[in-house]
């Protein structure tokens, strides 16, 4: 009979801790919230989640039985530990949907930051520059950071017309540390500058919108490195002056190589079988940054990677 009471205290004993530690956390979390909604440091509804959490743990601490009901609902009544377990499984439900909801108000957040930074940059664009450019029929748009060495000898190459149609070449500065933007103008070309760097596909995202403001038929977009060849613009323009296609993409593996990395290579050839094989195409390039887009058909598609757009924009 003693052994069986040593037993029961040595089992009970582990659970009286739990439910101290447990109670002290839910009064924690109960006056912090408090404190940080007093100081106007989050909003009403996260602070109410945040004293229904510290109100539960408080609740499950004091009495136990208040758990019942949900162990009876999973069968766990009459296990062992099976309140416990009841808890377990409902805090690991909660830290999910947490999770999610933290996520989802992440993506919001982003979009709206994204959003107000387009904004600001094609604010520094002024009017008169839109309207004198209105209607243009190739807009090549240039993302450039910390390219104030290697760009204005890619504008220089840029060709002014192709065929009937002009072209006006855009470098969209994203937030670079050098004279990138400066050195563009000075040179007498048109510079955007986003507020900070966000990355590639945020500052193509710029040059878009650009497109669109000013209705241009055909969108470009190439580096500012000088990797890609302005001279062949034409070239991957014409299959959208066809009515063929809405995207073209101007790949490496096609014709002839000149130089490259063997590690990017196999990377390119690697991921162009892995994307076919995903969507059933037969793409050679996946993740070339020289493409040509109808600017009717960047209406009806939502890009969101901030950095490597080129697979987003195939799939």
């Amino acid at each position: 009979m003693m052994f069986f009471a040593n037993s029961l205290t040595a089992t009970l004993e582990p659970l009286i801790v739990l439910r101290v530690v447990g109670g002290l956390i839910g009064l924690f979390f109960f006056l912090m919230t408090f404190l940080r909604f007093r100081d106007l440091h989050i909003s009403n509804g996260d602070a109410l989640l945040r004293w229904g959490f510290g109100s539960a743990l408080m609740l499950v601490a004091i009495w136990p039985g208040s758990i019942s009901w949900v162990a009876a609902t999973l069968t766990l009544k009459q296990a062992a530990y099976g309140r416990l377990l009841a808890l377990l499984i409902g805090s690991t439900l909660l830290l999910w949907w947490l999770l999610f909801r933290e996520r989802e108000r992440h993506y919001k957040l982003k979009k709206e930051v994204d959003y107000l930074v387009r904004h600001v940059a094609l604010q520094n664009v002024e009017k008169e520059v839109i309207e004198q450019h209105k209607g243009v029929s190739v807009l090549v748009a240039i993302p450039a950071w910390n390219e104030e060495e290697a760009v204005t000898g890619v504008l220089e190459r840029m060709p002014e017309k192709i065929g009937e149609r002009d072209v006006l070449a855009v470098v969209i500065d994203d937030g670079s540390q050098d004279r990138t933007s400066q050195v563009v103008r000075e040179a007498g070309g048109l510079a955007v500058r986003s507020p900070f760097q966000r990355g590639q596909g945020s500052a193509l995202r710029i040059g878009y919108d650009l497109a669109m403001k000013m209705d241009a038929e055909i969108v470009v977009t190439l580096d500012a490195d000088g990797q890609h060849q302005p001279e062949e613009v034409g070239g991957v323009i014409q299959p959208i002056i066809d009515g063929d296609s809405d995207l073209v993409i101007g790949s490496r593996r096609l014709g002839r190589q000149e130089g490259g990395q063997k590690v990017r290579t196999l990377g390119i050839i690697l991921y162009n079988g892995l994307i076919n094989s995903l969507l059933g195409t037969d793409i050679t390039d996946c993740s070339s940054g020289f493409k040509a887009f109808r600017v009717e058909a960047l209406r009806r598609v939502d890009f969101r990677e901030d950095q490597y757009q080129s697979a987003e924009v195939i799939i």
